[in-house]
């Protein structure tokens, strides 16, 4: 009796939590997303694709979904949206996700890149936290480069060559690997595309949020949902000016509408 109330009392804490933050306290997966669909905001596209979606933690909506393709199936209900991941298990656990909460427009597949050809081409495909270097992942993102359609749009959310440590102040400093403004439109070009808009994102606010996240977070896991929306609100806040300096680079990039 007392392993039921214990389980019934942690699935009211989930529920409680889930709301409360408005889904997952994941401060980076959150940023990704939000910046996403702010890049997508005048879009009108009919089929959507989050190549490499992921999953979400518990909090996130219907037990873990996909952050970003739930987020854009909400934002563009008129459209097909569809999430691909290469790892069984978490294709499993979307769709299960999408059926749980009765998603008529989003639908997810088990499949590599290259397997992505088969379900044809999209009018946005979003590539996020998958490329971290250019020499290494130049071939990726030429891949998923062909699943855009003619005048669609690839997003790519990757990171950029700088890191913020905090010693006993923050500092920006060299990562070493990444990508920078020149490298990512370099591989773009080659893969037929035209890059329209390059945006820091997680930058010194921001950063340092989603450091605060990671520290507390393994602290005490309840701490980091309390503190949630005041993290949240530091990382959007940005959003309101220019970075001139961030851990990420969102990148618009367009094929052209008469290409084939």
């Amino acid at each position: 009796m007392s392993e039921t109330r214990n389980h019934r009392l942690s699935r009211f804490l989930v529920v409680i939590g889930r709301v409360y933050c408005l889904g997952d306290p994941n401060i980076r997966a959150r940023l990704r997303s939000f910046h996403c669909r702010q890049m997508l905001r005048r879009f009108h596209p009919l089929r959507i694709l989050d190549a490499g979606c992921g999953r979400s933690g518990q909090l996130g909506w219907f037990g873990g979904i996909a952050p970003i393709a739930y987020s854009l199936s909400r934002q563009f209900l008129e459209a097909e949206v569809v999430g691909l991941d290469r790892d069984h298990e978490i294709g499993r656990h979307n769709q299960e996700c999408a059926s749980r909460g009765r998603i008529q427009n989003l639908e997810f597949f088990t499949r590599s890149i290259e397997g992505g050809e088969s379900l044809g081409r999209f009018d946005v495909v979003v590539f996020s936290d998958i490329a971290r270097d250019s020499d290494r992942d130049g071939q990726l993102l030429q891949n998923v480069s062909g699943l855009v359609a003619p005048g669609g749009v690839l997003l790519v959310i990757c990171p950029s060559t700088e890191r913020l440590v905090w010693h006993r102040w923050p500092k920006w400093v060299s990562s070493g690997t990444g990508f920078d403004a020149e490298s990512i439109s370099r591989v773009l070009a080659g893969s037929g595309l035209k890059v329209r808009n390059i945006r820091r994102i997680l930058g010194l606010s921001g950063a340092l949020a989603a450091e605060a996240s990671d520290r507390i977070s393994k602290l005490a896991y309840p701490l980091l949902v309390l503190l949630f929306p005041f993290l949240m609100t530091c990382g959007v806040l940005e959003a309101c000016g220019s970075i001139s300096r961030g851990e990420t680079l969102l990148v618009a990039a367009t094929r052209a509408a008469d290409e084939r």
